[in-house]
């Protein structure tokens, strides 16, 4: 399997914006005329995780609700399934930070040796 940062980010970011459409879905969270963009980024200290995102600060004013409890209903309904993420956890004020497993970095060094 060809495994490609960029797909995995783009995976996260659909599989965010999923679970914010299906809180608002399901009456978790209140319902917003738009959702703003989900942005996953690279966290500067390994400690927050192999990616990150912010979606649950951006909607907190829209939703008139605490960060961490968006992030927490947004984590809550996130469906990552076949993906490489050993976990999700919530940090600081809101964000989402997300860690790879160790079959993603196999992956990673098996493509490698391929090449």
């Amino acid at each position: 399997m060809k495994i490609n940062v960029e797909d995995i980010k783009k995976f996260l970011k659909k599989s965010i914006t999923d679970s914010v459409k299906f809180s608002i879905k399901n009456k978790e969270l209140p319902e917003i005329l738009d959702i703003p963009e989900t942005l996953i980024e690279v966290p500067a200290n390994k400690e927050n995780g192999d990616f990150s995102s912010n979606i649950a600060m951006m909607c907190a004013k829209k939703f008139k609700m605490p960060p961490r409890d968006v992030a927490k209903i947004i984590l809550k309904n996130l469906k990552i399934d076949g993906l490489f993420v050993e976990k999700c956890e919530i940090a600081g004020a809101g964000f989402i930070n997300f860690f790879l497993d160790d079959n993603f970095y196999n992956e990673v060094l098996l493509n490698i040796l391929r090449k």
